[in-house]
């Protein structure tokens, strides 16, 4: 089986895109605001993909200018390191934050932040601590159900949010209070390592 090197980049265009999993270190995000309430009516002037092809040559010219003046610089050490993209960071973000660029890995952040995924495993953390389920004790998904279903001490007016949790990620469909364990279990196997 030859080995062969893959380099591949997938362009998507759209509203309110983001990333799940793994895609989060790997997707960089751009987000145009065009400051108009309706910008799909807008009137442009010049037509950009036009302008783009028939100046390609100067374009590619001034991102190669970036790049060599960076190095003639000495390469100075601007960003840490983003695994596995060792060669894009050192040709193309590090030559951008040198020049004032804001950092694209800052929309990795920005993307990890909101996605509703890891959001959700972060709340299970916090409420298997609120929940003092403890640290060294292992447990089944049955034994997460029972500690989730039992009832409220008669002085306890908080809401029972760990079973809202899990009754957003392992609902059983034809019976909206109760928690599937296969669902759950399959959840929590698929939240390993997530964050």
């Amino acid at each position: 089986m030859p080995e062969c090197e893959s380099h591949t980049a997938v362009f998507a265009t759209g509203n309110n895109i983001t990333f799940k999993r793994d895609m989060l270190r790997r997707g960089l995000t751009c987000n145009l605001e065009a400051l108009d309430e309706r910008p799909e009516l807008r009137v442009f002037k010049r037509d950009a993909m036009e302008v783009a092809a028939a100046n390609r040559g100067v374009y590619v010219a001034a991102g190669l200018t970036i790049v060599r003046a960076y190095f003639t610089a000495g390469a100075p050490s601007v960003c840490g390191p983003l695994a596995s993209y060792a060669a894009w960071t050192k040709i193309v973000r590090s030559p951008l934050v040198w020049l004032g660029e804001p950092d694209p890995c800052l929309a990795m952040d920005e993307a990890r932040a909101e996605d509703w995924e890891l959001a959700t495993i972060r709340e299970l953390f916090e409420l298997w601590l609120a929940y003092d389920l403890g640290l060294d004790t292992e447990y089944t998904t049955p034994d997460i159900m029972e500690v989730t279903y039992r009832p409220p001490a008669p002085n306890d007016y908080a809401p029972q949010s760990f079973k809202h949790l899990l009754l957003r990620v392992a609902r059983i469909k034809d019976a909206p209070d109760t928690v599937s364990a296969d669902r759950l279990g399959w959840w929590l196997r698929g939240s390993v390592g997530a964050l």
